[in-house]
Parts: C-alpha cells; structure tokens; sequence
C-alpha cells in the first residue's frame, strides 16, 4: 500500500525516490524505506501465486453483472529492459532504442476502471497477448457488450479469435490493409464535404463490406471516414513543412552547394545534376496524393454499423486514454530497472492496484467537475499532529475551505478522520491492528447519555480492550453535562479498597465488588426458585447463610 501510494502521488513506480519522497507521509510501515529494501520485501513477503490469486479475485467481482452493457478497452505497450532475464526480448520498443523489452496488456471498461494486466515476454505482440485474454473472458464467464482496440490489434488471427468466441468489437484498421486501400480508392474522393455522408463534428463517413487482408479471405464490415478537423491540420503542418524545405534546398543551390533534404521528405523531392548543374525536383503528383489522403481513417467492425455508429463506439476508447498513460508512466517512466522477473510482476501488479485506487478517485472528481492532480495536493497538505503523549490527532480548525470541500466530495467526515488518527496510534504503540481497516460510518440522530465514562490506557492496554492481566488497571473518569463540577472517582482494587498510595490492593478470591450479578440487597429474602434461568442473570451464584457471593 505504501508503494501504491507513492504511485498515486508521484504517477512513478522508480524505488530509488521512494525513500525521499515517502519521508512527509503517513506510512502504513511506519516509516520510508529504501529501494533496496522494498525490492528485499517484494522477493520475501509477495509470492507468485499471490499476485496472481489477487488479480484473478479481481476479475471475478465483474461476474456480477457480466460486463454485459460495458465495452473494454484494451492497449499493449512496452518498456525498455536491460536485465539479463530469459524475458527480456527483441522488440518494436516505443523508445525505439535496439534493447531488450518487456511488454505487457492492461483492459479496462469504457469508464476507466481497470478489469485485467499482464505483463509479458518482450517479444510478444500485442495481439497475440490480447487472444489470451479473450481466452481468460470466456473462462470467467464475462460476455461484455464489446471490445475496442487500436490498430496493433487488427490481425487476422485476433479478429477470428473474437468472432469464434462471439465477441462484438471495433478495431482501428490499418492504412497498409487492402481493405482500408479499397474503401480510401472507392470513397475517399466521394465523401469529402458531401452532405450524404455528413456525421457531425467535422466528419464524413460511408461502409460497406469488404476483404480485409491480403493473405486471408476474411470479409468485414469495415467504415472510411474523413476527419476534416484533423486532416486540414495535417495538410497545412505537411504543406508548410515540404515548403520550407524547398526553400531551404534552392538556397542552397543558390549559394552553389548541394541541398540536403530531410528524410520525411525525400519521396517528394530530389536532387538531380543537369550536365553539372544542381537541380530541384518537385514529385506535385505525389504531393497532390498525399494531400487528398491526409485525414482518412478505418473501422473494422463485427456488425454492419453505420459509419456514425463505429464512430462513437470508437469514441468510448478516449475515456480510457487517460489511465492508460497513468498506468504506463506508473512503471518507471518506460524503463523497467529491476533484475529479476518475479520484481517485475510485482511492481506491475502494485500500478494496477493504484490505478484501480487512483481511478476511483478520478471518477469523483469528474463528477463534481474537479481536477484529480489538484486534489491529491491538497489531500497532500493535511497533516496529522503528534502530541508528547506519543497519539495522534486532527486539528479540524487548521483545515482550509478547499479541503473541507474535498473531504464531503469523498464523503469522509471528521469522525472518520478521527479513526484514522485513532489506528495510526494504536499501530504507533505496537498495539495489535486489524491491517484490513473500514471507515466507520457517522452515527445519525444517536442519543448522547447525560454522563460519558471514558477509559484511559493503563499498562499499554488499549482503551476497548476487556483483557485484565496480573497488574493490570482501570482508572474511572466521570464527567456530567449538567452544572455540577465534574468528579474523579479513587482508584479502586477490586475488591473494593485501596492502598495508601492511591492505587489497588491486591485482588482477593471471590467475585469483586460492584458484580453484576452480585444481589443488590444482600438481607432480601430469597425468592423460590422457578423453572429455568433466572432472569437478569446467566449465572446467578449461589447463596448460603453467612457467606458472600
């Protein structure tokens, strides 16, 4: 929890700044530990089956409602790995360094909440790593409403597995796919602008039915859409660019020397010599080419959507953008720095767990319209205070009006605060703590009595405890709410005198003074004894002549 924290806060997973960064907080350790000694824990105390047992425990609270009305969302990435672990493979690795990968998948539902993550070997892609967890839906049972993916995930294999197991879904098409080259060919100059194939927001869009991959048969309902937003902005960023670049090469010639053009643009330009004169070629066709297809995209659907229709659907994905890049900057800002396989999962499983923590948060703040980052940095700002008695404590009139805002928005109240002061304590002391901690709810319209005994710590027993050990004491504190001056009642043994310093006498055999079940009036005659239990009592001592209970 307190690497889960550290994420949440930092939106890193780097050990080395746990220590320095962990000092000002409260710790359920107690206190800030170096990353040595986090990784020492993690080898030690978290086993593989844990991590496991806990992500599938995870899984299985969405049987409940199936996912039936929930799309997922689904996306794969990388991170570098210099480790010398069998793992650790070649790859696409998104820093595009030439290093060892690990990789790994995360799914979350439409609304952000993460469902699965799995860390993998480097060399496996994502769609591969994505029909596994096809697989792992239909063991648990889950049949959401659909699945949206990008488009590393439009492989023939991935798409077949999906549509055996009856999965609806949306996958971003490739530009390369002979499916997305035919619709481009027969709409692309069909759409731009038109009414007929207006969508809203700037968009166009038709569909139809066609061979989605060269080497495979497999026919799709796919969708062309044109983004006029995006691919105005795209035309005018390649045409000022290819402009400049121009400009630069005839100066260049100008100034008789040779030109360089940039890569991007060696398709469209080229240097050529005319019988020893330096040249400017200028491709326009392809230029025109490039232009025309600037802003298209494809949608390669299970169903025959309109073009309108896979548009929002693909639309939900842009929910879960967000906690997809909290969960990749959460593993160490795209570098894994751990030597050994079993630290990675570990890690891995801890960013998921913060990310679930971290989502729930984030979804109280979108509904009352607050920035999460903001939040937590005021959440940051609150202090516990340390008394020279060694508990702790709230100082509620040091909290500032933002924070007490923040506070009602997640429904915590100042009792609730009070009991985390309270655990914090007793955890402080050494004294046994449930780890498992609820927040106690406030108690509404509950009568407060006229005298409230309170209960003092005396030989390091907690306050509830009921255990009386040899030694042990109970000091009475009585105060009215009435005028009357408040009282404290002696130190009392036991059996009911006390010693000259104050304190108790040892105790005595027999039941002590003030019993419960001790008769209020010992001279009383003795009522003949009914059938069954005496009332008021469980076990009503007996009582001879001359003889105390």
């Amino acid at each position: 929890m307190d690497y889960a924290l550290y994420s949440i806060v930092t939106k890193t997973n780097v050990a080395k700044n746990l220590e320095a960064s962990m000092r000002k907080h409260m710790l359920f350790l107690g206190k800030a530990y170096s990353d040595t000694w986090i990784d020492e824990r993690f080898d030690k105390d978290i086993t593989d089956d844990q991590v496991t047992g806990f992500k599938h425990s995870w899984v299985s609270r969405f049987k409940r409602d199936r996912l039936s009305c929930v799309w997922l969302c689904t996306d794969g990435s990388n991170d570098d790995c210099n480790a010398d672990i069998p793992q650790a493979e070649k790859g696409k690795a998104k820093s595009r360094k030439n290093t060892n990968l690990v990789s790994f998948l995360y799914t979350v539902t439409e609304d952000g909440t993460p469902v699965f993550s799995k860390v993998n070997r480097g060399g496996k892609v994502d769609s591969t790593a994505f029909q596994e967890q096809i697989r792992k839906l239909k063991e648990f049972e889950l049949m959401p409403k659909g699945v949206i993916l990008d488009r590393g995930f439009c492989k023939s294999k991935t798409i077949r597995e999906m549509q055996d197991k009856r999965f609806d879904f949306v996958i971003k098409l490739i530009e390369s796919t002979k499916g997305f080259k035919k619709l481009l060919s027969d709409f692309g100059h069909k759409i731009k602008y038109k009414w007929d194939y207006a969508l809203g927001n700037r968009m166009y869009g038709t569909g139809e039915k066609v061979q989605v991959f060269t080497s495979d048969k497999l026919q799709a309902h796919c969708v062309l859409v044109w983004d006029a937003r995006n691919g105005g902005q795209r035309i005018d960023c390649f045409v000022d660019g290819l402009q400049d670049a121009i400009a630069q090469a005839e100066e260049s010639i100008n100034q008789g020397l040779v030109p360089s053009v940039p890569d991007k643009y060696k398709n469209y330009l080229e240097v050529k010599d005319n019988n020893g004169r330096v040249e400017l070629s200028v491709n326009t066709e392809l230029i025109q080419s490039e232009m025309d297809n600037k802003g298209f995209f494809g949608l390669l659907c299970s169903k025959p959507y309109s073009a309108k229709e896979a548009i929002n659907i693909y639309n939900i994905r842009d929910s879960s953008e967000t906690q997809y890049s909290i969960m990749k900057t959460q593993l160490g800002y795209n570098v894994f720095r751990v030597q050994q396989w079993h630290r990675i999962e570990v890690r891995e499983a801890i960013a998921f767990t913060a990310s679930i923590i971290r989502n729930e948060m984030l979804k109280v703040c979108k509904t009352n319209k607050k920035d999460l980052n903001k939040v937590i940095q005021e959440l940051e700002m609150m202090t516990l205070n340390l008394s020279a008695a060694g508990s702790y404590s709230f100082n509620f009139d040091e909290l500032m009006g933002k924070q007490k805002d923040i506070l009602d928005m997640f429904g915590l109240t100042q009792e609730m605060l009070s009991n985390i002061a309270e655990y914090e304590t007793k955890r402080v002391r050494g004294e046994t703590v449930n780890p498992i901690q609820t927040l106690k709810l406030a108690k509404k319209d509950s009568p407060k009595s006229t005298t409230e005994v309170k209960k003092t710590v005396i030989n390091d027993l907690p306050p509830d405890s009921k255990a009386r050990g040899k030694g042990a004491k109970s000091k009475l504190n009585s105060t009215t709410t009435d005028d009357t001056t408040p009282t404290s009642a002696p130190a009392q043994g036991v059996d009911g005198d006390t010693n000259d310093n104050g304190g108790t006498t040892k105790r005595k055999r027999g039941r002590p003074l003030g019993s419960k079940n001790r008769p209020k009036n010992q001279n009383a005659p003795i009522e003949p004894k009914h059938r069954g239990r005496p009332k008021g009592s469980k076990n009503k001592p007996r009582v001879s002549d001359n003889s105390k209970a």
